[in-house]
C-alpha cells in the first residue's frame, strides 16, 4: 500500500500586529502551526481558523485592516477545508509567511 501524498492549500488571513485575533487568539509565527482546539467541521462562522482560501474573497470583511495589521500565508491541508461563503474554515494550519499587506 502507498502512502497518499497530502493535498496543500494556501490561505490567506489577516490578524493583529502581534499575530492574535478574537479573544487574543494567538496565531503561530512563521514556521509554526496554529491549532483550533474548538474544531467543528460544519458550515457555521467559529469552530475553527478562518481565511481566503487561495486569496479569493472579500478581505474588507476582516477586522484586521489596519496599517500595522500581519498579512498570514497558512498551508492547510485540503481535505479539511470547509467553504463559508467568500471565506473558509478548518482545523490547524503551518504559518509559511507573515508580513504587511504589500509584502
Amino acid at each position: 500500500m502507498t502512502k497518499s501524498k497530502k493535498s496543500i492549500a494556501l490561505v490567506l488571513r489577516t490578524c493583529r500586529s502581534n499575530l492574535t485575533s478574537r479573544d487574543g487568539f494567538q496565531w503561530a509565527d512563521v514556521g509554526g502551526t496554529t491549532v483550533a482546539e474548538d474544531w467543528v467541521k460544519n458550515t457555521n462562522c467559529g469552530n475553527g481558523l478562518h481565511g481566503w482560501l487561495f486569496g479569493a474573497g472579500d478581505h474588507n470583511c476582516s477586522d484586521y485592516l489596519a496599517e500595522d495589521s500581519k498579512w498570514m500565508v497558512l498551508e492547510v491541508d485540503l481535505k479539511s477545508i470547509v467553504m463559508i461563503g467568500d471565506k473558509c474554515k478548518f482545523p490547524s494550519a503551518k504559518t509559511v509567511f507573515v508580513g504587511d499587506k504589500k509584502t
